[in-house]
């Protein structure tokens, strides 16, 4: 083995390995398609030793059967990185906005709006690529919360309100004025946005989500 070392001894091992592995080396966030296919085959190659060793909270071993195949993780894993790829976009849009509220000028306040609504697009196409392969075009951010919540079927209410606020400068591509107070509730709106939907993703990063995920893809 090239990558995993040391050899897991448990199936929750090296699932946990690999999702490291697929994080810091997958091409969508930077890595190369070539050493990705070495751990995909690797895994694989482990997958069918382990995927009956477990162990449990006092690191006893026992043996349990599992329905999971390694195809499965390596999808769910192209999909995060797919979604983590959009996520640095916005990031670097929020960092963008977050400069410009600090920075406590007028026209820095309208940029804040502005960067902030391209963070908001991009956070949401993060959810979107999650679910397909290439989110929409559109820059609108009422569209894409119609296909988060209608088409990927992800519930929006934790932030509806916040998007919903950042969608009435769907059509502001050009110089606005804002004030102050406004410019800086419309960053918390952002922020919120960006919170919901990093931790929706963690919870599939984790594993939390990794059972319903299943569950619903073997139907």
């Amino acid at each position: 083995m090239i990558y995993f070392k040391p050899v897991p001894e448990t199936f929750e091992e090296l699932k946990k390995l690999y999702r490291k592995l697929s994080r810091e080396n997958h091409p969508d966030v930077g890595g190369s398609d070539e050493i990705m296919k070495l751990i995909n085959s690797e895994y694989t190659k482990l997958f069918d030793v382990l995927k009956d060793i477990h162990a449990d909270s006092n690191g006893v071993k026992y043996r349990k059967g599992t329905t999971e195949t390694p195809e499965q993780l390596i999808e769910l894993m192209n999909r995060l990185n797919r979604a983590q790829k959009w996520v640095d976009f916005a990031e670097n849009d929020f960092s963008e906005a977050e400069y410009s509220v600090q920075a406590m000028e007028g026209d820095s306040f309208s940029s804040a709006v502005l960067c902030c609504h391209k963070a908001a697009v991009k956070y949401l196409k993060a959810l979107i690529a999650f679910k397909f392969k290439i989110p929409p075009a559109t820059q609108s951010i009422l569209k894409l919360i119609g296909i988060c919540e209608n088409v990927a079927k992800i519930d929006l209410s934790y932030i509806f309100r916040e998007c919903a606020e950042l969608a009435e400068y769907d059509h502001e591509f050009d110089s606005i004025y804002v004030s102050e107070n406004v410019a800086k509730q419309i960053f918390k709106d952002t922020e919120k946005i960006k919170f919901f939907v990093t931790s929706y993703l963690e919870e599939f990063l984790i594993g939390r989500k990794f059972e319903i995920y299943l569950i619903k893809n073997q139907k």
